[in-house]
């Protein structure tokens, strides 16, 4: 889900516009978040953007380290 627009509608300069997305993770009950206010819409658009692929990439390892994980385990027994 992504949601985009302004914070308020009296600004008219500064950080006002909004860009929010929630990805949901197949076969898992976690949701990534990421949000970014901006002076445009393309800034915030860009800073989400990069802010999912980072979560993301953390998200990855993070099962790829538990994985190892077990399968170390599992070779000592």
């Amino acid at each position: 889900d992504v949601e985009i627009g302004k914070t308020t509608n009296h600004h008219h300069k500064g950080k006002i516009w909004l860009a929010a997305a929630n990805l949901v993770l197949p076969g898992v009950k976690s949701v990534i978040r990421a949000d970014a206010v901006t002076e445009s819409l393309e800034a915030s658009l860009d800073k989400v953007k990069d802010r999912l692929f980072s979560e993301m990439k953390k998200y990855k390892e993070k099962i790829r380290d538990k994985t190892i994980h077990k399968f170390r385990k599992a070779r000592k027994i």
